[in-house]
């Protein structure tokens, strides 16, 4: 199937919203120029707004790093369109994952093939949990993260004898490499 066609057909799932959920005056990044410019991607980006609201609302401020790796994943693409919508409807899908009900049923099962641009975030965010010295900023960022990492390993078909609770570095790294190779 063609990229066009499986963009068009995921925007019939989302509600109709024109405006993405920042201020286009104030977009600098190539990211957030083509947001601007697509009313596609503009749709998209109102759509992750509303389930990263609800995500939030469920599970509290610790979800803050979580969307620092979403965003650095659509930052990733640059100006790339397929790229950028595949990122949001992952972030979509990953917010009805974690309680937003306002992820359409279709985008649940989203499979997403952009598992290296979230393996580089996650690498970049374990710095701020080994730093981290009291548990609740453990609790909030790093297994949140890693909890999140895990569903992406299940999603993808990786790892599946990973537990929620399971100290990721020394476990997932192994048997990632071992599954990516086969």
């Amino acid at each position: 199937m063609r990229p066009g066609l499986i963009l068009c057909a995921s925007l019939a799932a989302l509600p109709v919203l024109a405006d993405p959920s920042f201020d286009c005056a104030l977009a600098t990044a190539p990211d957030e120029r083509r947001i601007c410019a697509d009313e596609g991607l503009a749709q998209f980006d109102s759509a992750m707004a509303v389930a990263r609201a609800e995500a939030t609302a469920l599970r509290g401020p610790g979800l803050r790093r979580y969307d620092r790796m979403l965003i650095e994943a659509r930052q990733s693409c640059g100006a790339r369109t397929p790229c950028i919508a595949e990122a949001q409807r992952y972030a979509i899908a990953a917010y009805g994952m974690l309680g937003a009900a306002s992820a359409p049923p279709g985008m649940r099962g989203f499979r997403y093939t952009g598992l290296p641009a979230i393996l580089r975030a996650w690498h970049r965010a374990d710095g701020e949990c080994r730093r981290a010295t009291i548990p609740e900023a453990v609790e909030a960022g790093c297994a949140l993260r890693d909890g999140v990492l895990t569903g992406l390993l299940r999603e993808e078909g990786l790892c599946p004898g990973l537990r929620d609770n399971a100290r990721l570095a020394g476990r997932w790294l192994p048997c990632i490499y071992e599954d990516l190779v086969e």
